[in-house]
């Protein structure tokens, strides 16, 4: 039991100090990396391209929302996540003044909580938005290290869409591989290549928030990725595993009432002390095998 609960705080803070790490570091930025040209074998089936949106999807109909002083509220700058309470106030009636105050001129910054607000309450009409965003609306723009974390989070607000939406999870899927994003990223970060790491971790985040069918074999697929993508990853994947074990064992609406980032570590603990201990286990041994 003593290794396992070394084994379980290892993982924890781990995934913690990645986090962190990749969210507030702020290296020089190192020149762009030339495209590889080796062929890497997928470990699962690739998903279809998805076609990114030109614009963002236009309410059509004005209606006032059911809850505008919880928009109010999400429409205000937050340092981080806002409180699940608060995000679970707002419904689908709300879709339409969520989306209009997303839309509006405004920092970066100050649309975190409305990009939250959308992955709970926005409907297929918040997809191309949120990946709007991620694809085409900050080109060659420097952005700085709290935007591009509030940027980043729009891929965890997809990842509770993609309970529904095939294009986001479509799109989470092809965002697991660092490729991806040196591909796709139109930014210029501070961070360099650690921002396409951290895209990929959300990414990772939001298939097992996706609770699709497949989710668990795509999980169970990335397994096989080589080693290096392992050693980087690996507790980002048992995080993954652990947010789609929630969901099917106690509900969605429960873990939306009880998400956090990067996680509530007393749920965490129980979970790898339980049904998910070989994970956990696995994810270790990812850490302590050196890159190659």
């Amino acid at each position: 039991m003593g290794a396992l609960k070394a084994a379980i705080f290892l993982v924890i803070c781990l995934a913690l100090a990645a986090c962190v790490w990749l969210l507030w570091q702020s290296p020089p930025v190192p020149p762009r990396p030339a495209p590889r040209t080796d062929p890497v074998a997928p470990a699962v089936a690739k998903s279809p391209p998805v076609e990114l949106p030109s614009k963002p999807v236009e309410p059509t109909v004005p209606q006032a929302p059911e809850n505008p002083e919880a928009v109010q509220q999400l429409a205000q700058r937050f340092t981080g996540r806002p409180a699940s309470s608060l995000l679970c106030r707002v419904t689908e009636a709300d879709r339409e003044a969520i989306l209009r105050q997303y839309q509006q001129d405004r920092p970066l910054a100050d649309k975190r909580g409305l990009a939250w607000a959308l992955g709970y309450a926005g409907g297929e009409a918040a997809v191309p938005v949120l990946i709007g965003a991620l694809t085409r609306d900050y080109g060659q723009q420097a952005l700085s290290l709290d935007d591009e974390a509030a940027l980043l989070e729009h891929l965890l607000a997809l990842g509770f869409l993609a309970q529904t939406s095939d294009a986001a999870y479509a799109f989470l899927k092809q965002g697991v591989e660092p490729e991806f994003w040196k591909k796709t990223r139109t930014w210029t970060s501070t961070r360099g290549a650690a921002a396409d790491k951290l895209a990929v971790h959300f990414c990772l985040q939001g298939v097992g928030l996706s609770d699709r069918p497949d989710a668990e074999e795509c999980l169970e697929g990335f397994r096989k990725k080589e080693q290096a993508y392992l050693y980087t990853f690996g507790s980002s994947m048992a995080q993954a595993k652990f947010h789609l074990d929630t969901i099917r064992s106690r509900g969605r609406d429960f873990l939306r009432q009880n998400y956090s980032v990067p996680g509530d570590q007393s749920l965490f603990e129980a979970w790898a002390a339980g049904e998910g201990k070989d994970w956990v286990e696995w994810a270790n041994a990812c850490s302590r095998v050196p890159q190659k």
